[in-house]
């Protein structure tokens, strides 16, 4: 509380996202639910994604937030290659280099004489390990953004603390999920994760009831390393992030003008295959050959987010004419802007393909769809094993000596979309999606969540 006569300061959040989709995204969700409260809130991002927001809010989204953009960091050819083919070297570029991006702006908070104009709390992306230097140069509390799940936390903590790099091909079987390898768990390598001791808590883009007792598990961990200030780190899943109160609900999503959504509109319910393998991902022309055959020898109707590499003319530099033509009618295949989350909501799709990005899986879960996964690289190879084999929601393309072939994938199609299976997985989904939005409401698990790290922020300048 400030002294009588003396104006009370406005909590000032300063978020540090990592400007890779996956990641971004996350951050954008949690704008809609700040934009509730007196928060200033400044963006520190590439002029790119800060164009982006500038722009949602130009069209009225998260209108009422005082929301500053800082373009301190460059578009990085690393991130691209680091999503492309999950290589770590590359992502530890991208860390390096917005290290030494970030200091000019550091600089000037330092010397800033405004109150107002200096954070009173920062938000980083867990991936950025320098964060907590910078933090403690402002003498404010630091959150960790995991864009992940909560099993992604627990094992990136659990290796740094238990040594696992020495040892990456012992078995390890998280709480509430199933035994791999040690080095199955993610992310490979992190050089400095155990600074978590030392931030005031991590949000994940999940929710308790999704993940059994990973998050207890999570929590247990970190009680045994205190804070160096005898505190402990707060662990709080706060998703599904687009289902957090202010941002566009899933469930009522008005269908837009976008003619893979008119095309939609045609169709039988849960009649379509939606078929989309991430915005970043490189995929070969062979995978794509393999699905291509699997879609045609099912006969099931599908809408195929094909997004062009640079370089490439036209959709016959990846898909053959002849597939094209002989699915016409049945297949769409839209090579722009593919507006997912109203396509996995649209009443027509029964399905998704999906190479099971963190934020792909929870929007499925959100929607209520069942998903057949071809993990690509990172993360995914293990959240298509949770869909599976966890939440019972999905399966797995067999990828024999790691090729694909079109008869599995045609195989796996009539599981999922016309066998008594997908019958199955779907009223699964039916179920996470109504576990999910109860998480979001008023007294459930990550509305309360997201009410305690805004009262953080909040009390960050009493």
């Amino acid at each position: 509380m400030a002294p009588e006569g003396v104006e009370q300061r406005r909590p000032h959040l300063l978020m540090v996202p990592l400007e890779e989709q996956g990641h971004f995204v996350v951050y954008v969700q949690l704008l809609y639910y700040l934009s509730r409260f007196d928060i200033r809130v400044t963006v520190c991002s590439t002029t790119k994604r800060n164009r982006e927001l500038a722009e949602l809010q130009s069209r009225g989204a998260f209108k009422d937030l005082d929301l500053r953009l800082e373009d301190a960091f460059f578009e990085s050819d690393a991130a691209t290659r680091a999503n492309q083919v999950g290589a770590t070297p590359a992502l530890w570029t991208v860390v390096s280099d917005m290290n030494d991006q970030f200091k000019p702006y550091l600089s000037r908070l330092l010397d800033e004489q405004d109150p107002d104009a200096k954070p009173s709390f920062m938000l980083a992306d867990f991936f950025l390990t320098w964060a907590q230097e910078a933090a403690d140069k402002l003498n404010i509390p630091r959150y960790m953004m995991f864009t992940t799940p909560a099993w992604a936390a627990w094992s990136t903590m659990t290796g740094k603390v238990e040594n696992w790099e020495a040892r990456p091909d012992d078995p390890v079987t998280p709480p509430g999920m199933f035994s791999m390898r040690i080095g199955d768990c993610l992310p490979p390598k992190l050089p400095s994760l155990v600074d978590f001791r030392d931030a005031a808590g991590l949000l994940c883009n999940s929710f308790e009831e999704l993940e059994g007792g990973m998050t207890d598990a999570l929590r247990a961990l970190i009680q045994k390393h205190p804070t160096s200030s005898g505190k402990v780190t707060k662990v709080l899943p706060i998703g599904p992030m687009l289902r957090l109160p202010g941002n566009p609900d899933p469930d009522a999503v008005e269908h837009g003008s976008s003619d893979c959504l008119k095309w939609l509109d045609l169709q039988a319910p849960a009649s379509v295959l939606y078929v989309a393998l991430g915005t970043q991902a490189k995929v070969g022309v062979e995978t794509f050959a393999a699905i291509a055959q699997g879609l045609e020898a099912s006969g099931v109707p599908f809408l195929w987010a094909l997004r062009l590499s640079p370089g490439a003319e036209d959709l016959s530099s990846v898909l053959l004419p002849a597939f094209i033509e002989r699915t016409k009618g049945r297949g769409f295949v839209e090579t722009k802007f593919a507006p997912q989350l109203q396509i996995l909501n649209h009443p027509s799709t029964g399905g998704h393909l999906s190479h099971c990005g963190w934020n792909s899986t929870i929007e499925s879960i959100c929607t209520g769809v069942p998903v057949i996964s071809l993990p690509l690289h990172g993360d995914q190879p293990l959240n298509a094993r949770a869909l599976a084999e966890m939440f019972k929601t999905g399966l797995t393309i067999p990828k024999p000596n790691g090729v694909l072939a079109g008869d599995d994938v045609l195989q796996s199609i009539r599981s999922v979309m016309l066998g008594e299976e997908g019958l199955q997985l779907r009223r699964n989904a039916q179920g996470l999606k109504k576990a999910a939005r109860a998480s979001q409401e008023e007294g459930g698990s990550s509305n309360i969540n997201v009410k305690c790290f805004v009262e953080e922020v909040l009390a960050s300048v009493s």
